[in-house]
């Protein structure tokens, strides 16, 4: 008896919290040594295109062409930036844009109906994205650019495309970012005489900008690894546009390339491992948008804690003259305007005509914009911009 009394006190009670801890760490480090053997398994796979290529001629080469041994990935690796590219072009401002308009400007109601139909569109099949793209985006691009497309299959459709797509993301992430903003922002805008549209230009997107960094390196990881929808509408010709801005051009994405000849391709051969090294060019490029929006978030929640340490260069930034900040924006803006004139203007006209359209249009912009701050008082652009009854009831507003 005596005996078995020592064995009972002898016998430890089960640890559950080091248990539940163990379990909880195993599982969370399987997510990590996936990732990692996906990575050495791939570069395995590929190693051999790597020796047998060259990496050089392998990042460089403008000829895509496995039946004759040629493995040039440049062409693929730029239609892939360049669909992205363009995708974002459409989906920024159109994005942040309905963001900024159901987080500020809409009422709850408005907001309520709205929220749900762009969060079903996140969850519709790419498949089906680039269906309805063939039946309708297709045929309309080739109908308003008869003289430019054949068929309707280009780098623009694929652009518009991935930018739909893209959307959702983009709108969700940064309503979410603009809706963190606390209400006192808000406030102590609008008690120092603000407008409303100038407290949401002004003071709260500045304060929601890391979230809306994140929103579109979200939009552009969405894009830059799409298959199905960008394979149906871009033409799958691994080439070059010539020239490099002419965005009626057919093009190839690295997806498109891997879900088109991974099938076809003989098992061990150069391009098999060239295949596998292209996987491995598209993970690196979304592992780094990965680490940007971990980075981007990271900073986004020191701001908001208020434990954000300032760089050098940001510190720098901040400590500029405001004037030279917004010389040096008008003096962006103005090369950007230039440069998507010039682009557009030489699909449909010579060198000589494009650039004077675009000095032209850069010169007409600069008057009107002039024109426009002087006669259009702050309380008219309020109008123009939150319609004839800016203050009504919205989520975040103080009523």
């Amino acid at each position: 008896m005596s005996d078995c009394v020592n064995v009972l006190k002898k016998t430890r009670p089960v640890d559950s919290d080091r248990v539940c801890r163990t379990v909880l760490a195993a599982v969370a480090s399987l997510a990590a040594v996936t990732v990692v053997a996906m990575i050495i398994f791939i570069a395995g796979q590929g190693f051999d295109a790597l020796s047998e290529v060259g990496i050089w001629e392998f990042l460089t080469g403008s000829v895509w062409r496995p039946y004759i041994g040629s493995y040039g990935a440049a062409s693929l690796i730029a239609g892939t930036l360049m669909v992205t590219a363009g995708a974002m072009m459409v989906a920024c401002p159109i994005g942040i844009g309905a963001a900024i308009y159901l987080s500020e400007i809409a009422s709850p109601k408005t907001r309520k109906k709205v929220k749900p139909i762009i969060e079903v569109m996140a969850g519709i099949p790419s498949v089906v994205y680039g269906l309805l793209g063939i039946m309708i985006l297709v045929p309309m691009m080739h109908g308003l650019f008869p003289d430019q497309t054949v068929s309707g299959l280009s780098w623009l459709t694929g652009s518009v495309l991935l930018g739909i797509m893209a959307l959702p993301t983009v709108i969700s992430v940064s309503d979410d970012a603009l809706q963190t903003v606390p209400s006192s922002y808000r406030e102590a805008s609008l008690a120092i005489g603000a407008t409303k549209w100038e407290t949401i230009m002004k003071v709260i997107v500045p304060a929601a900008a890391s979230g809306i960094s994140a929103a579109v390196i979200l939009g552009i990881g969405r894009a830059i690894g799409e298959t199905m929808a960008v394979m149906m509408v871009t033409g799958n010709t691994a080439i070059f546009p010539d020239p490099i801005w002419n965005v009626f051009s057919t093009l190839r994405t690295i997806t498109a390339t891997l879900a088109l000849e991974m099938p076809e391709v003989v098992v061990g051969s150069t391009s098999y491992s060239a295949l596998f090294l292209l996987a491995l060019i598209l993970m690196i490029m979304i592992l780094a948008i990965n680490l940007s929006v971990r980075a981007v978030m990271n900073r986004s929640a020191r701001k908001f804690s208020g434990d954000e340490k300032v760089g050098r260069l940001t510190l720098a930034i901040e400590n500029m003259d405001q004037t030279k900040i917004r010389m040096f924006k008008d003096l962006l803006l103005t090369a950007a305007v230039a440069a998507a004139v010039f682009c557009g203007a030489s699909l449909f006209t010579g060198t000589l005509q494009s650039m004077a359209a675009a000095v032209g249009t850069v010169v007409v912009w600069k008057v009107l914009a002039t024109a426009g701050r002087r006669k259009v008082d702050r309380n008219q652009r309020q109008k123009l911009a939150c319609g004839p009854s800016p203050w009504s009831p919205s989520p975040s507003w103080p009523s």
